[in-house]
């Protein structure tokens, strides 16, 4: 499973709520198709899942270890010292599932400013993949001028995310070191 398989709809989040974990209501999908509700109420304690409306339980049950499972092998090829923590506890599908929820609901987050800044600002990233804003007046013109600068050589060290599809820009956003 790809992280992308999985999306978050009637995404509720409180952030007034939001203390030790986030504070949300979600409709969980994998490719498109509903598979559960899942909820937090923001104190640290693991998310819920349930049915969403006039879903079976036996479906419910069905559809969340399908994604259980899916989610146990992508932790465990993504980030193998936690699954190696986890695989020793009774509900490891569990926190598996809670592991990629959460790092969807914070890529949400990260998209957002990302986003954000991508609009308002020339982003670069250095060779030592830091992320610089730089901050100018009429944004696509000065935009064309570095991009020039930098195909030119002028600039060798630094990339232009502004140009990069968002799953790139995600993927340095999330890792960037400062």
């Amino acid at each position: 499973m790809k992280p992308t398989d999985l999306q978050l709809v009637n995404f509720n989040w409180n952030d007034k709520s939001s203390k030790k974990t986030h504070n949300f209501i979600v409709t969980v999908k994998y490719k498109d198709h509903r598979v559960f509700k899942a909820k937090n109420s923001g104190d640290g304690t693991p998310n819920e899942y349930k049915p969403f409306a006039n879903q079976s339980k036996s479906a419910f049950e069905r559809e969340f270890k399908f994604i259980a499972d899916k989610s146990v092998d992508y932790v465990e090829s993504f980030n193998k010292d936690f699954h190696s923590k986890v695989i020793k506890h009774n509900a490891y599908g569990n926190l598996c599932v809670d592991y990629v929820l959460n790092q969807l609901i914070n890529d949400h987050f990260i998209k957002e400013l990302m986003v954000s800044k991508m609009h308002n600002c020339i982003i670069l990233l250095d060779q030592t993949q830091r992320i610089f804003e730089v901050k100018l007046r009429n944004l696509e013109q000065n935009k064309e001028f570095i991009r020039k600068k930098v195909l030119a050589g002028d600039y060798p060290e630094f990339q232009i995310m502004n140009d990069m599809d968002e799953e790139a820009q995600l993927k340095i956003w999330r890792s960037s070191t400062n």
